[in-house]
């Protein structure tokens, strides 16, 4: 059956196997080969950072560390994905060795948003270790960050969680908020597109809160690998980014988007279900009339949500924030039962 694209589940197979010639998924190689392929990911001490030893980042588009011991690199296994106006970082779940440097790449492009799409066990098989704390109040410190858990909120498959990041160095304290989502089986998709784009709202409204405090950095989304379900991910944000620009539904050319974002980190979008599921959030998005053509003056024009109906400190929040971005689509998620800590602080915005 066609979707409202008018493209049937065979046509979009066959765009899959047509990208697949374009930008072939990773081959298996060996170490040698590796070396020659990425030589930064391989090197030394690199190599052990990497969750997968064939899911390597690609070296003109890596995420360098800006400030690292002498003895150490500024490696980590993250890429900056960037195919329109928006920035993304692609990574994988930090191993426990990486944690500190995985907070040195949220502190330092000023994330202010993490999105985690994994569980950290899945069919008895490790996917990710927690670089957060467990319990509310806790802190941890890893390398020169100390991170505290400030608040927990549980939604059907989503846990919202506040964390506040010090950093030891210059005694600054920033807030961001980690999304994990749970609902996403390793190489397959969700049996509804429902949750997804909860989270897709969820992450826009606090990415908005965030701007509106002066953090305005890429969000950073990760899997296990950073590639599959990551990979899917990005590429909705990125096809929303361009409809609500205006670009017409027939032109939207997701193979492009695609074939773009592998070239940043390869293997992006490892399955045809994943791919066919970029135009299954997009068509109900359309089939719920929640997206809207949108023309913003300011010069930075950015994907958010329709905040009508979620908890704003006050009046004049709500008032500043919109004049800095457009709304552009609504998704529908109950946010009742979220304390005032977790949701409505006084966020003041800037001038």
């Amino acid at each position: 059956m066609a979707n409202s694209f008018n493209k049937s589940e065979q046509l979009i197979k066959k765009e899959f196997e047509l990208l697949n010639q374009l930008k072939p998924m990773p081959k298996i190689h060996d170490y040698y080969d590796l070396c020659s392929l990425y030589p930064t990911a391989t090197c030394g001490i690199n190599f052990q950072r990497n969750r997968y030893k064939d899911v390597l980042p690609e070296e003109r588009s890596r995420v360098r560390l800006q400030y690292f011991q002498e003895d150490d690199s500024d490696y980590i296994n993250a890429n900056m994905i960037s195919v329109h106006k928006e920035k993304y970082i692609s990574c994988q779940a930090p191993l426990p060795s990486t944690s500190s440097h995985f907070w040195s790449m949220i502190w330092e492009q000023e994330t202010p948003v993490i999105v985690m799409l994994t569980r950290t066990v899945e069919g008895e098989r490790k996917k990710a270790d927690a670089y957060w704390p467990l319990v509310e109040d806790d802190s941890i410190e890893y390398g020169p960050f100390i991170v505290t858990l400030k608040s927990t909120a549980k939604l059907a498959y989503i846990t919202v969680r506040t964390l506040s990041v010090k950093c030891t160095k210059s005694e600054e304290e920033r807030e961001l908020v980690h999304l994990h989502y749970t609902e996403w089986p390793d190489f397959g998709v969700p049996e509804t597109t429902h949750k997804i784009r909860e989270l897709i709202r969820l992450m826009s409204y606090f990415k908005e809160r965030a701007y509106c405090k002066g953090l305005s950095g890429p969000i950073a989304a990760h899997c296990s690998a950073g590639i599959g379900r990551c990979g899917t991910f990005l590429g909705i944000l990125i096809s929303l980014e361009k409809l609500v620009e205006g670009e017409a539904f027939e032109k939207l050319d997701i193979v492009d988007i695609v074939c773009k974002m592998r070239a940043q980190r390869c293997g992006m979008v490892q399955t045809d279900s994943q791919y066919q599921f970029i135009y299954r959030v997009l068509d109900d998005i359309l089939k719920e009339k929640q997206l809207k053509q949108i023309k913003n003056s300011s010069k930075r024009l950015s994907l958010c949500l329709s905040l009508d109906d979620l908890p704003l400190s006050s009046e004049r929040e709500s008032n500043e924030c919109s004049d800095r971005r457009t709304c552009s689509f609504s998704l529908s998620t109950d946010l009742s039962h979220m304390s005032s800590k977790r949701v409505s602080q006084e966020i003041p915005c800037k001038p």
